[in-house]
């Protein structure tokens, strides 16, 4: 196993094809689920970390990415609104990337429902269910 190299900012958990999840903190958990449901499937996907957003080696990951045809972010944060999807979508414009870009998190809107983690995920489509459906989805349509 490789060390992680924490001046790097992310780490590579699993290698992939044409798909990679990018994601950070808690749903990185989500993610390794995701992408298990998925190789059951023959869908090789590949997972990043990303555990330092100020301070990630942008190049070194555009490296890792450069591989891919379609990139996933998942965060539970806003989408388009500065966070791991917005930092992504930066380091593929600076490399005039033509990758596929799709993010998963919350929408800009109030949520007046209350429940645990995972019923505010369902009803915001963050659960593995309509994330694996999204993904399948969007890579067939290409």
């Amino acid at each position: 196993m490789e060390k992680i190299n924490i001046k790097k900012g992310f780490y590579n958990l699993r290698d992939g094809e044409d798909i990679c999840i990018i994601s950070t903190g808690y749903m990185t958990h989500k993610a390794l689920a995701i992408r298990e449901k998925l190789r059951e499937e023959n869908i090789n996907t590949g997972l990043i970390d990303i555990f330092l957003l100020k301070g990630l080696n942008e190049d070194m990951l555009f490296s890792d990415l450069s591989k891919y045809r379609y990139i996933f972010t998942l965060e539970e944060g806003f989408i388009n609104k500065g966070g791991l999807d917005s930092l992504i979508s930066v380091i593929l414009r600076k490399n005039r990337s033509r990758l596929e870009l799709n993010a998963f998190g919350f929408g800009d809107k109030y949520v007046f429902e209350v429940g645990d983690r995972e019923w505010l995920h369902k009803i915001n489509n963050l659960n593995e269910e309509n994330i694996i459906k999204t993904i399948k989805t969007e890579v067939s349509s290409f």
